[in-house]
């Protein structure tokens, strides 16, 4: 579970984000989509999406449209209710099997601007989960070697 925690805290930490508060509150979201991509590709999300108050894209990694209509979506609804949101379904074109965390982007005086969706593809970490554990020893198998 700690590999998709790291998602988790990546949507918190660049809820932080100065650049991420700034196309919030004041609109301009030309330089935002690159450092999203950094992020992403330093971080092997699927995408980064930051969301405003109402539900709308407004950035995204890989300029793409949302992977889903958002705004409907309780993690995203629970994000902008200012806490932490998660879910899990498609993400097309992206992944069929994708999680998603959402974490609030508070204004200094603590008014819920938006929300930053971390996207994260379930095929992947399933497939570390199945080879990141050693084979439990067994005393047969090792008597009989």
């Amino acid at each position: 579970m700690g590999q998709l925690q790291r998602y988790r805290d990546l949507a918190v930490l660049m809820g932080n984000h100065p650049a991420v508060r700034a196309v919030l509150s004041e609109g301009d979201a030309r330089d935002l989509g690159d450092l999203l991509l950094k992020v992403a590709d330093k971080t092997a999300a699927l995408d980064v999406l930051v969301i405003d108050a109402e539900g709308r894209l407004r950035a995204s990694a890989l300029g793409l449209d949302a992977p889903m209509e958002l705004a409907g979506q309780p993690f995203v609804r629970r994000a902008l209710r200012g806490a932490l949101g998660w879910g899990h379904g498609e993400a097309m074109p992206l992944s069929q099997r994708a999680y998603f965390h959402a974490a609030p982007v508070f204004s200094p005086p603590g008014q819920v601007l938006g929300a930053v969706v971390v996207v994260t593809d379930l095929n992947g970490i399933d497939y570390n989960w199945r080879g990141s554990n050693p084979r439990p020893f067994s005393p047969t198998a090792a008597a009989r070697s």
